[in-house]
């Protein structure tokens, strides 16, 4: 698929990470519609003059596209994006960023390709329903790539907004179908299940999980978990993992990526700190933190 993006564009897809959520598989190499997820990035950016995957050097990257990992390996996004970076040629133009876990790639990228690049000043990226940047579906121009990179004083663990939240870009709204990432089991089944009739995906609900189906997403933490709470005398009941895992990456997100396992002690010290801990002060407390989190670029510009 050749999308009719700017003139001069490279792209560098990530496809990094350990896979933590589905029990260690590696994302890229997950299929959805008969194509991995790896293969469904690369048909999406099939027109950029030079493509760059990071990622592990076992995977399995077709030899015409460059391929990279990151140092040190599983250094977090904004690492690997200088990775690509370092390794696509020396020119200017603009650079397509795409995770390689999206089973609607090409779509995300047609929706990118609509945009005025005349216009644009920094780039252009896709947001979601609630206005949130989607900075692994965007386009921006290398030289704001490069001169906000330099900026960090490292780039291993930052977090892409702290990277790409100060630049200047174009907004575009995308459907929630199209912005499907797989992180959990049930993330693919729901890609799996839309395969067929990815027309009216966008209308379906996600569905929702069982007990048993969140414990069978996290085995690894799950086991450990139940451990820690044993030995260091938690209540189990107190510990509601997804809403943990969910905060802690709006966090990462939203705020800086070593800041999501700080807010996740201050959690903590805030429960300990309540006359009396029950699941729901638990929850009201990760929300709280939650939200904290999703609002902090808007309250920073307000201040």
């Amino acid at each position: 698929m050749v999308t009719q993006l700017p003139r001069a564009w490279d792209a560098v897809v990530l496809a990094g990470g350990r896979g933590t959520r589905l029990g260690g598989v590696r994302k890229p190499e997950l299929q959805v519609a008969g194509r991995t997820l790896l293969d469904h990035a690369l048909d999406a950016v099939d027109g950029a003059r030079s493509t760059v995957v990071v990622g592990p050097a076992d995977l399995p990257v077709p030899a015409a596209i460059g391929h990279t990992q990151e140092e040190p390996a599983f250094g977090g996004p904004v690492a690997a994006l200088a990775a690509g970076l370092a390794e696509l040629p020396e020119r200017d133009g603009w650079v397509l960023l795409l995770a390689a876990d999206l089973p609607r790639a090409e779509e995300a990228v047609a929706a990118l390709a609509g945009a005025d690049f005349e216009a644009a000043t920094h780039g252009v990226c896709l947001r979601d329903p609630d206005g949130r940047w989607q900075w692994l579906a965007g386009v921006y121009r290398r030289s704001a790539l490069e001169s906000a990179l330099g900026a960090l004083p490292t780039v291993r663990d930052a977090s892409l907004r702290r990277l790409l939240g100060p630049l200047r870009l174009q907004g575009i709204s995308a459907h929630p179908g199209m912005l499907l990432d797989v992180d959990t089991k049930a993330d693919l089944e729901v890609a799996r299940s839309a395969e067929h009739d990815l027309a009216d995906s966008e209308e379906r609900p996600r569905p929702r999980r069982t007990e048993q189906q969140m414990n069978q997403d996290l085995p690894p933490i799950q086991e450990w978990v139940r451990h820690a709470c044993t030995e260091l005398g938690v209540d189990p009941e107190l510990v509601d993992l997804r809403a943990l895992l969910d905060m802690t990456r709006d966090v990462a997100h939203h705020v800086d990526r070593p800041a999501a396992p700080v807010t996740a002690y201050l959690v903590g010290l805030a429960v300990a700190s309540r006359a009396s801990a029950s699941p729901e002060t638990v929850r009201d407390v990760v929300s709280r933190a939650g939200d904290l989190a999703r609002n902090w670029e808007k309250e920073r510009r307000d201040d």
